[in-house]
């Protein structure tokens, strides 16, 4: 906590609201990542907010390699929602 928020009245720590969001924005990105890289290969009606569908096919160097471009995603989803757990135990 910033020395300034210990000295205002009425001003709290946040009770991990933060770190929650950023769970949730990794998971969200890890679930997106592997749906399009699957949507891909096999197209499937799971996850309609896939980044296949929205961000791959109108972007060229990513079209051309599309399921690594799905996977980035799911690697850094997968990075936020574990560094945002073990910030979570601390």
């Amino acid at each position: 906590m910033s020395p300034w928020a210990m000295r205002t009245p009425g001003c709290r720590r946040d009770p991990g609201g933060t770190r929650n969001v950023l769970r949730g924005l990794g998971a969200y990105l890890a679930v997106a990542g592997v749906s399009g890289a699957v949507d891909h290969v096999w197209p499937q009606p799971v996850l309609g907010l896939s980044l296949d569908r929205f961000v791959v096919p109108h972007v060229d160097v990513l079209d051309a390699n599309a399921v690594t471009a799905n996977l980035g995603p799911a690697v850094l989803g997968a990075a936020v929602f574990t560094a945002a757990t073990v910030a979570a135990r601390r």
